[in-house]
């Protein structure tokens, strides 16, 4: 999705390439759930309050913010920045669900608090302070998302129910600024056309893939393999954009990965 990201940023401003993405995303998941005969309504009041708060920060705000860190950032910072988000989560879960906060959570965060310092690379920390910055909101509203798709979940609601929701109220969150802001048009190369619905399908695939995962897997092996992102991305972003990771960036990420390692293993 990185690598998509970039390349629609040729033609497309931010507001408008999440906004194309998220309709043909948007109607892909729908007609999913009702050649499924899914149910799209939620068991309750409350649910509604809380999908609406999910989908505007946890789902709409974080695509939107991860788009922008990508037109200011490298795709292998942007990922590795990003792939703190098990650690937030731990922090989140503690403040809010009432989770324990165990020793190796506490250990992570000592960990995260170098790897950003290093993927920030405060020698030259004005080439990429924006798109980092961008970055790690990312995955603060990501880890918003964990937090409510489990609670939600939990609550009986189906993972298709909750990935319609969330993708439609993307639409709304990046579709309201996309033409108040920017010139939202649809006179653009057929190659364009043609990565808007490519990334359409994968992001309807993947965020139904994710509220699913979390819904049957263990929180930690499900964190753990989702750590083949940012490694993918940044091989993705050097093939691509020449996009080549220096030794302080390499170091970053494998300190990140020991900090999700020491924060996901054993969990549940």
């Amino acid at each position: 999705m990185g690598v998509l990201v970039k390349a629609l940023s040729v033609d497309l401003s931010p507001f408008s390439q999440v906004f194309l993405r998220l309709c043909v995303s948007g109607v892909l998941t729908l007609a999913f759930i009702l050649y499924k005969k899914k149910s799209l309504l939620l068991k309750s009041k409350s649910d509604y309050l809380l999908i609406l708060f999910m989908g505007v920060v946890g789902y709409g705000a974080q695509i939107v913010v991860f788009t922008f860190s990508l037109y200011h950032t490298t795709i292998g910072n942007a990922l590795f920045i990003f792939s703190a988000y098990p650690i937030i989560t731990a922090l989140l879960a503690w403040g809010f669900l009432k989770e324990k906060l165990i020793k190796r959570h506490s250990i992570a965060l000592i960990l995260l608090s170098c790897i950003l310092f290093l993927l920030f690379d405060p020698t030259h920390i004005n080439k990429y302070l924006l798109g980092n910055t961008l970055a790690f909101l990312t995955c603060v509203t990501f880890a918003i998302y964990v937090i409510c798709s489990r609670v939600l979940t939990k609550r009986g609601n189906s993972p298709e129910a909750i990935t319609v929701w969330s993708i439609w109220l993307g639409v709304l969150t990046s579709g309201i600024p996309a033409f108040l802001f920017e010139h939202v048009t649809l006179q653009i190369s057929p190659q364009t056309y043609i990565f808007i619905l490519v990334f359409g399908l994968l992001n309807a695939a993947a965020w139904n893939l994710v509220n699913k995962g979390f819904a049957t897997v263990k929180a930690g092996v499900g964190t753990m393999i989702l750590l083949l992102e940012p490694v993918l991305g940044s091989f993705l972003g050097l093939l691509f954009f020449h996009e080549i990771p220096t030794m302080t960036f390499i170091i970053g990420a494998i300190i990140m990965i020991t900090a999700i390692y020491i924060a996901t293993f054993s969990l549940e």
